[in-house]
């Protein structure tokens, strides 16, 4: 029996999640402590089978999405269906492609799709024509 298969079965879960489970309840003891277990979007008290840690702004918008991942003084406290909420809110937004470029002024391209207009990235628009004209030469003409 492995070291991994005997952890798992003394916790009868695996090592991996009971670790997590375990940092999860510590973090959650500190902050109850502090006074900080109420939630950043709805104000209301958190318990430690709905809390969750998220950011208070869109780090992956931000100029330097590392830099605002990494501020603790943009991290709160919440429940967690509050924080899938507002995750849904930024996806809708669409903040950033699926490739991580910026959607901005200057870089979106809007397109009619069914009945939605949708957002679409410049650079990637101008990318996988290019790659579609190297593939086919008598593409666009």
């Amino acid at each position: 029996m492995t070291s991994a298969e005997y952890k798992a079965k003394l916790l009868t879960e695996s090592f991996g999640k009971a670790n997590y489970r375990l940092k999860n309840a510590l973090l959650f003891k500190y902050v109850k402590k502090a006074g900080e277990n109420y939630c950043f979007r709805c104000g209301k008290e958190i318990f430690i089978s709905d809390f969750s840690v998220e950011h208070t702004s869109s780090w992956q918008a931000a100029c330097d999405p590392k830099k605002e991942f990494f501020d603790l003084d943009k991290i709160a406290f919440s429940h967690k269906l509050c924080n899938y909420s507002a995750d849904k809110v930024v996806i809708r937004k669409k903040l950033v492609c699926k490739n991580g470029h910026r959607l901005e002024e200057g870089n979106i391209i809007w397109k009619q799709s069914g009945k939605y207009r949708c957002k679409n990235c410049k650079i990637c628009n101008r990318l996988r024509m290019r790659t579609q004209r190297s593939e086919n030469k008598d593409y666009g003409r």
